[in-house]
């Protein structure tokens, strides 16, 4: 029987962003990168298209949802569970309420896996008996917080990922 265990408790930081315009920012031509749920697809891909801007001083007074190198998106209003990674090339970077950023330090957590676990069955079915509203379906952070994960040790976490990206590979020819 592999282990499970809430998010929150891998999890260093699970919070979400907010609305430049509820603070009296605007949008901008260029500056900081400002993420929403648009910016990236069903598998997590970010399209540059799709991204907004905002200012250092905006930005700065956002500072609960600046991103970090590693953290892990997940929308969590309209377009519930796409999930992502933010990589260095994607940064300096905020976020909408849209998302929420989930930051895993754990060095017993290989990040791919927990991407591919958000992202799957076992996370949509828990999604599907917590989402709320009815115009725009939403999570709280107290509901993905409670997320069950099944976690195995590292090494195998590794090898389900390797697999289905294989699985993927073959699929997609």
């Amino acid at each position: 029987m592999m282990k499970k265990v809430k998010l929150r408790e891998i999890a260093e930081l699970i919070t979400k962003g907010t609305t430049p315009t509820t603070l009296g920012f605007s949008f901008e031509e260029k500056g900081i990168r400002f993420y929403k749920i648009e910016s990236f697809d069903e598998n997590g891909n970010f399209n540059e298209n799709r991204i907004a801007y905002i200012s250092e001083e905006c930005n700065n007074k956002m500072k609960r949802s600046c991103l970090q190198e590693n953290d892990i998106l997940f929308s969590i209003a309209g377009a519930l569970g796409r999930v992502a990674i933010v990589e260095a090339d994607m940064l300096p970077a905020n976020i909408n309420q849209a998302l929420a950023i989930i930051r895993i330090k754990d060095e017993a957590i290989y990040l791919p896996y927990i991407k591919l676990i958000l992202s799957s069955n076992i996370i949509k079915k828990q999604i599907q008996k917590k989402k709320q509203g009815v115009a725009q379906l939403n999570l709280s952070l107290n509901d993905i917080k409670e997320l069950e994960i099944p976690i195995p040790n590292k090494e195998n976490q590794i090898v389900y990922v390797q697999k289905i990206n294989k699985i993927r590979d073959v699929l997609l020819k």
